[in-house]
């Protein structure tokens, strides 16, 4: 009977010390799991945004308050759905086919494009001064295929919830339209 008791007391050992190992990877497991799922929460949340922006911005060639419209439409899109310090800039500018920046570099453009901050406690754009794309240069007439493209881009940061991943990641989204063709022939350059 000794016997069997003491290979008892080795197994409650075993199954402590195999408990020690697993539990802080199940809780990691978990708690990366939880996280990953909010980073793609923001992330798609900007990514839907940018594109309710596009959409609408594409709409409004060569109209004078087509890049004030468009930020609105995309503050829309964020207001109250992502934790105050995750949206930062917003970006409105001439894309090529490729949907990349005609001025080259988003960062330091002041032609074709306009630059906005986020407002956390209006929930809304400001835009940044020295930077234009003017509604006149825009090409939105003839084929639609030569037509200019409006590109949105949504800049963040994603803060970690639990802090066991570091500080945060910086996250982004981007949407290019193609602009409708103006309806009157009056308004094209």
């Amino acid at each position: 009977m000794r016997r069997s008791g003491r290979r008892l007391a080795g197994r409650r050992g075993a199954v402590a010390v195999e408990a020690a190992i697993i539990a802080p990877l199940l809780i990691a497991l978990t708690f990366g799991t939880f996280e990953f799922g909010l980073l793609y929460r923001d992330n798609n949340i900007l990514n839907q945004a940018a594109r309710e922006g596009g959409r609408m911005g594409s709409t409004l060639p060569r109209d004078p308050t087509y890049h004030t419209v468009t930020a609105n439409v995309v503050a829309e899109a964020l207001a109250g759905k992502l934790p105050d310090g995750t949206v930062e800039t917003l970006v409105l500018f001439k894309a090529d086919r490729h949907g990349q920046p005609v001025s080259g570099n988003l960062d330091t453009c002041t032609t074709d494009c306009y630059r906005f901050t986020w407002d956390d406690a209006d929930q809304e754009f400001d835009l940044v001064n020295g930077t234009a794309w003017s509604y006149a240069d825009q090409e939105a007439c003839g084929v639609p295929f030569d037509n200019d493209y409006l590109g949105v881009r949504i800049e963040g940061h994603h803060e970690w919830l639990t802090g066991i991943l570091g500080d945060g990641k910086d996250i982004s989204a981007n949407a290019v339209f193609r602009l409708e063709p103006v309806t009157s022939s009056e308004a094209c350059k």
